[in-house]
Parts: C-alpha cells; sequence; structure tokens
C-alpha cells in the first residue's frame, strides 16, 4: 500500500492552492473512501476553512471530478510520450498500454478503496474519461496501421486492446505482476495482428 506522503496527483504543484486541494482530497478519499470524505476533512487536510475550500469548489463531487480531469491531462501526457517509443509493434503496443494502465494500477493499489474511486471516477466523469479512451484508441489504430498489414482492421483491433487492458491488470497484487500481464498480452496480441491469415 503506497503511503499517504506519495498519495498525490502527479504533475502538481502542492504550493498551489488548487494542488494542495486535489492531493488532499486524494489522500482522503484513499484515506476513508469517497463517500465517506467530506468537504470538512478535505478542508483540514489542505490547511483550508471550509469557507476557502468553498470558494474553490461547490462540493466534494466537483473536487472528483476536478481530480479526474487532472488525472486524465496526466494520462494524455504519458500516453502521448510513450507513442514516440520506436521498436516492434509489440514494442510500441506495449510502450503506450503501459502508459495507459498504470495509473489504474496506482488507483487500485492506493488503498482499499482504489475500487472504489476507479467506480466513482467512471461514475461521475464520464464524458472525459470517455474522451480520453477515444484518443488511446486513435493513437492505438494509428500506431497499428503504421505496422502495415494487420490481420484485423486498426480500428478495431485498437477497440479490442484497449477493451483488455483493465482486465488485465484488476486483480494483480504487485506492478511487477500487471506489467509482466500486460507484457504478455501485448506480445500475443502484436504476434496475432502481423501473423498470416
Amino acid at each position: 500500500m503506497s503511503t499517504s506522503s506519495t498519495w498525490v496527483v502527479p504533475g502538481l504543484n502542492e504550493s498551489a492552492a488548487e494542488a494542495r486541494i486535489l492531493n488532499s482530497a486524494l489522500r482522503c478519499c484513499a484515506r476513508h473512501g469517497l463517500s465517506r470524505t467530506t468537504m470538512s476533512d478535505i478542508a483540514e487536510a489542505a490547511g483550508l476553512s471550509r469557507t476557502s475550500l468553498y470558494k474553490h469548489y461547490p462540493n466534494r463531487e466537483a473536487i472528483f471530478r476536478a481530480l479526474t480531469v487532472r488525472v486524465n491531462e496526466g494520462v494524455r501526457r504519458a500516453v502521448t510520450e510513450a507513442a514516440a517509443t520506436s521498436g516492434t509493434l509489440a514494442e510500441r503496443l506495449h510502450a503506450v498500454a503501459i502508459a495507459r494502465v498504470v495509473w489504474a494500477f496506482d488507483a487500485l493499489h492506493l488503498s482499499e478503496h482504489g475500487h472504489e474511486l476507479i467506480d466513482a471516477k467512471d461514475e461521475l466523469c464520464g464524458a472525459p474519461t470517455r474522451e480520453t479512451e477515444a484518443e488511446f484508441v486513435a493513437l492505438l489504430s494509428r500506431i497499428i496501421t503504421s505496422a502495415g498489414p494487420t490481420t484485423t482492421p486498426p480500428t478495431e483491433a485498437a477497440e479490442i486492446l484497449a477493451k483488455c487492458l483493465p482486465g488485465l491488470i484488476a486483480d494483480e497484487r504487485s506492478e511487477h505482476a500487471a506489467r509482466e500481464a500486460v507484457a504478455r498480452f501485448v506480445r500475443i496480441f502484436a504476434h496475432g495482428l502481423s501473423a498470416p491469415a
């Protein structure tokens, strides 16, 4: 399990008020679960009065949506950087797949409330999550297309790969095991795409 000092949103400057609020919200949700986290908890953790907190966000759900937007931004950056990797189709797909799911693995193992946070993200923040997923599928499709002829149309293959990734890591007990599961799947998947019909 992560320690409370590592419960932060990557890329956020802790000294900025908004970053303090979002990082504090993440810590509170990891500690108590989203359903039991209150605005008072977040305000106290961020070193703000409740009045000050309400000036930034009207409620806990708004904070969690903002948190999700920041996570999605980080995922998009990581995936875009990984897409610049050179190598075989399997190596390139592996790089972007790992960049896409590592945040989910971190969330699942943040605390015993990891699954609740992911479920809440999907329920409260559907549009940003769907946009990030659509961009990911489009990027995978471009990588697959660039590798040459395949046994499955690139967009269809990209959609299959994207849908499989969350299940690959959901029950893994360590980051190493999760990475190994993704690596094995991507190797088999890429081989199947390039195999003779």
